[in-house]
């Protein structure tokens, strides 16, 4: 039996129909950063070329940005034909999960997040989850 990878256009890159979702390496419980590096490394040398991950996939407000931290440690000399998607909105008070869709919130957490990656662009920003005492269209429309 043959199979066919059919790969897929995501921003004008040919994306390998399934990626790397890089949230529970920086979670509690999770795996150490060097098993969490080879995870990555793993992915890609499978023909997985992207990788979800974003600031608030941390342990909480003193971590935010750590998954993307390991992510652009993971793929500093492997960056070519990688695809980064990260997000921004969440945030960490006390380990906990809350939004912040304010304009200032999310310009702040963008460029935390271009220095996080180690990078001067973001494939792909998306906003993580709306805020429902900020208007969805401010809060895009700061993006």
């Amino acid at each position: 039996m043959t199979t066919q990878t059919t790969t897929r256009s995501l921003a004008g890159t040919e994306i390998y129909p399934i990626g790397l979702g890089a949230m529970p390496m920086s979670l509690a419980g999770r795996p150490d950063e060097a098993q969490s590096i080879r995870t990555i490394h793993a992915a890609l040398d499978a023909g997985a070329n992207l990788i979800d991950t974003a600031d608030a996939y941390c342990l909480d407000e003193a971590e935010v940005g750590h998954n993307e931290r390991l992510v652009a440690k993971a793929i500093r000399d492997r960056r070519d034909g990688v695809l980064v998607a990260t997000k921004g909105g969440h945030t960490r008070p006390g380990g906990d999960w809350d939004v912040d869709g304010s304009p200032a919130h999310l310009r702040a957490a963008c460029e935390a997040s271009l220095c996080a990656l180690e990078t001067d662009r973001i494939d792909l920003y998306q906003y993580h989850r709306p805020d429902p005492r900020v208007p969805y269209a401010v809060s895009v429309g700061a993006l």
